[in-house]
């Protein structure tokens, strides 16, 4: 048993002795890394994450300033708040365009546009259509196209 010990002392010693050059070759490689490859993808990251947002920002302020002034806008609120179905939104969009009106919103202020009679021959398929419509939507007046004034 002896023998084995003496013969392995030398092992031992030499195998520290390579522990202790790969821990002095490891030391030395980290005060050397070079962290400027780093520092630059850090920095290529960052640039790119601020550009994203920055884009993004800008996009949805030009989004929100052209809905507060947008007719359109004011047509989708009035269709929300009639709950009118997204049929019933094309169907007044071709409406609008029919009678040639800048601002589709309109329709939901003049009722004698939904009159079958003032939009043609084209449009007396959709009569019961129109009609549904000018009820649904000017059902508070007292006396929308197509009713009796008297």
């Amino acid at each position: 048993m002896d023998n084995l010990v003496g013969r392995l002392y030398p092992v031992l010693f030499a195998d520290q002795h390579a522990i202790r050059n790969v821990m002095r070759g490891m030391h030395h490689r980290q005060t050397d890394f070079d962290t400027s490859g780093l520092a630059t993808a850090l920095m290529i990251f960052c640039l790119f994450f601020v550009s994203v947002w920055g884009v993004a920002r800008v996009f949805v302020k030009s989004e929100s300033q052209s809905n507060n002034n947008s007719s359109q806008a004011l047509f989708r609120e009035l269709c929300r708040a009639h709950r009118l179905s997204w049929l019933d939104w094309w169907f007044l969009l071709r409406l609008a365009r029919h009678h040639h009106l800048s601002e589709p919103a309109l329709l939901f202020l003049e009722p004698q546009r939904f009159d079958p009679a003032a939009c043609g021959d084209r449009w007396r398929s959709a009569a019961p259509r129109l009609r549904d419509l000018q009820l649904e939507l000017f059902a508070d007046l007292a006396s929308p196209v197509g009713r009796s004034t008297t």
